[in-house]
């Protein structure tokens, strides 16, 4: 008969990494996620307070202003025309993996467009 006393161990020991690296992948995925809903969330914000103040004088301002308290270092676009606000924001997200392996991070890009119809604000995504 064979002695299989040490199976178990090596086959431990193979698995580990593989499970740390689906675990470190999934929270590198959740993060993504995660800024890409908050970023989402900010140019909902930021373009509904320029909706509500279009008459303002420097609203446009005001806009940049208020994505950068939500988040300081969001990279962001607005811009007016024919009535319409296109807000552009992009987020980079260095990950546990990307660091680990020494790669890129995630640039996370969110791009929305709002005009005033006839009694509501309208706010899309643009693809």
């Amino acid at each position: 008969m064979l002695n299989n006393k040490g199976q178990s161990l090596v086959m431990f020991i193979l698995i580990i990494p593989i499970f740390f690296g689906i675990m470190v992948l999934v929270i590198d995925i959740g993060n993504v996620i995660y800024y890409k809903q908050d970023i989402d969330n900010i140019n909902k914000v930021v373009i509904n307070y320029g909706l509500s103040h279009m008459d303002d004088e420097d609203v446009l301002s005001n806009m940049k202003e208020l994505a950068k308290l939500n988040n300081k270092d969001l990279s962001i676009e607005i811009v007016f025309n024919d009535m319409e606000y296109y807000v552009s924001s992009s987020y980079y997200v260095n990950g546990i993996f990307s660091s680990i392996f020494k790669m890129k991070g995630f640039n996370i890009k969110s791009k929305y467009k709002g005009y005033k119809d006839i009694d509501k604000d309208i706010i899309k995504k643009i693809n």
